[in-house]
């Protein structure tokens, strides 16, 4: 108990020098008595009061830290819960978007397979009528026959794009240079 300070005055009624010793450091003063057994019942009365204060103190701080873990705890499980959930969630998208994928490259398939079908009849005809012995075309309808082709060769052209578009999904990606003027003027020229 050396480092309580505890001013003990020797007049009872010596405010200022009460005062002057609390603000120096003194945490209480204790009055002097001529009868020792007060003055140690005094001071052992100051002691049992700083020792009652430090174990108030101390159990207000544990009490707090005791406060500070619940809440970090129960942060921690809502933040776990949190994360669970979100990541529940992401695996349900992407089962759907797997799914979806699957579908949308059916689907592609299908329509690719439906739309050869009639480009090959178109493509087989045109070359039939521009080779029949017993067709006779002028050249407007030499040129008919020959865009009626191309169409259908660039159609065919189109759903192999499609195609190789809709995969794309599932193969990496690969970067590239391009010469933007060519491009806008190869469409242009289409």
């Amino acid at each position: 108990f050396r480092n309580i300070p505890v001013l003990i005055l020797t007049a009872r009624d010596d405010d200022s020098a009460m005062i002057d010793g609390i603000n120096a450091g003194a945490d209480d003063y204790v009055c002097k008595s001529s009868d020792f057994e007060v003055l140690k019942a005094r001071l052992r009365a100051q002691v049992r009061r700083r020792h009652y204060e430090e174990e108030n103190q101390r159990m207000v701080e544990q009490l707090r830290q005791k406060e500070l873990e619940a809440a970090q705890a129960r942060s921690a499980r809502e933040l776990a819960d949190t994360r669970a959930t979100l990541m529940a969630d992401l695996e349900s998208k992407n089962v759907q978007l797997k799914e979806a994928n699957a579908e949308l490259e059916a689907f592609s398939h299908s329509v690719s397979h439906d739309l050869r079908a009639p480009l090959r009849h178109i493509a087989g005809f045109t070359g039939l009528l521009e080779k029949h012995p017993g067709v006779t075309l002028d050249e407007t309808g030499r040129r008919y026959v020959a865009t009626i082709a191309q169409a259908a060769k660039d159609m065919g052209a189109l759903i192999d794009d499609l195609l190789a578009f809709s995969r794309m999904g599932r193969a990496e990606l690969t970067t590239r240079s391009v010469d933007l003027n060519e491009l806008v003027r190869g469409v242009v020229d289409e």
